[in-house]
């Protein structure tokens, strides 16, 4: 039960993120392949007691983009941040996950100038994943979808809230 309950707040984390890896947005739309990561913070945090909150990125994290942004061509990588609310439907535990939404601001440097992208995002976590790290999920958002996985590096849910985890992300940047 404890290691359920660890793991739900390792999906919350990434959920948050939204973050990329090579995977199609839902409904096989093709785009443009992206991959990075960053550090998400729950506030107040995701424990064993049902509770709301926010989340948002500790500081600016990494996106590596394979191919157009907006038309133009990436010369390197970009960044990601993201902000947003959980226990967004009812109150969210380790033990019984919950959903989350938010928004990823992603800057990525092109030949072209840099492009920046806001893309509103919508997660339910609960999907353990044994992919690059012990729990991962899914995210879908306007412009960019994807799924993570998530390692915790502030508490554990059990004796303390989880309250920044490690998100690692691949997804798909469409039109």
């Amino acid at each position: 039960m404890v290691e359920t309950a660890w793991r739900w707040v390792l999906v919350a984390g990434l959920a948050l993120l939204g973050s990329v890896t090579g995977v199609a947005p839902a409904g096989g739309a093709e785009g443009t392949q992206c991959t990075g990561s960053f550090i998400i913070v729950f506030d107040p945090g995701l424990s064993m007691e049902p509770s709301t909150g926010r989340h948002y990125s500790e500081s600016p994290g990494t996106i590596d983009c394979q191919g157009p942004v907006n038309g133009g061509t990436p010369n390197g990588p970009g960044t990601l941040t993201q902000e947003g609310h959980y226990g967004i439907t009812d109150p969210d535990s380790c033990q019984d996950g919950g959903e989350l939404d938010g928004t990823d601001h992603l800057t990525v440097p092109t030949a072209e100038g840099p492009q920046k992208i806001d893309s509103p995002f919508t997660v339910v976590f609960g999907k353990i994943s044994n992919k690059n790290g012990p729990v991962g999920g899914e995210f879908e958002g306007r412009r960019f979808s994807g799924s993570f996985t998530t390692q915790l590096l502030e508490g554990d849910c059990i004796s303390r809230p989880v309250t920044k985890a490690k998100v690692n992300f691949e997804g798909v940047l469409h039109d």
